[in-house]
């Protein structure tokens, strides 16, 4: 019996250090960001309720054909049996 060939070696992992480039933190930042939060009269913005005034549209329906079977139909003057012999014969 042979022996089975040896595993393939595992792929190497890759040292994040090698991407990963440190600089130096020297900026200095000379003013403060300053954000107003309180309320400003200037942007008021007006609600108002909401209507929808759409017309409904009339729905016309369509009569569907129908007919109405007071008698069962026959295959060539003989039963349902006589209908299914005859399809098993010639299919």
């Amino acid at each position: 019996m042979e022996t089975p060939p040896p595993p393939p070696e595992a792929p190497k992992t890759p040292v994040l250090s090698d991407a990963i480039e440190i600089v130096d933190d020297d900026i200095v930042i000379e003013e403060d960001i300053f954000i107003e939060t309180e309320d400003d009269a200037s942007f008021e913005v007006e609600i108002r309720d909401y209507i929808d005034y759409q017309e409904e549209e009339a729905v016309e329906e369509e009569e569907i054909p129908l007919a109405i079977v007071e008698e069962k139909p026959s295959f060539m003057s003989g039963s349902l049996r006589k209908f299914n012999t005859c399809v098993a014969e010639h299919f």
